[in-house]
């Protein structure tokens, strides 16, 4: 029974087909984040926030991929990559702009 078990499960893991090869996730790997196929978003979210402009390009690159991705999509390791991508594309700060106004407090 046990021999069958494993036989049905291994059956089961070893069925699952590889992914396709994106320039996105290539573009990572080669950037030294290692294999990222079997990573958690939160992994691919820390690694992003150290390299924050190399972030900001993979959006880039996910913008026209994003608008014609299937619903699958959004679970594979491109998918991961792009949203976390997308995330920090989204904080991404910059100068602050004054109108030169000053408030101070008290009632006039």
């Amino acid at each position: 029974m046990k021999l069958a078990c494993a036989v049905l499960f291994l059956s089961l893991v070893a069925c699952r087909t590889p992914e396709t090869r994106s320039a996105v996730v290539d573009k990572l790997e080669q950037a030294g984040s290692g294999d990222l196929s079997n990573v958690s978003t939160g992994a691919i979210h820390e690694w992003l926030g150290r390299h924050k402009e190399l972030g900001r390009e993979v959006d880039v690159m996910c913008k026209p991929i994003r608008a014609s991705a299937p619903a699958q999509w959004s679970d594979s390791t491109e998918g991961k990559l792009c949203r976390v991508a997308g995330e920090f594309a989204l904080m991404r700060g910059g100068p602050v702009r004054s109108d030169g106004k000053k408030y101070l407090p008290g009632l006039k």
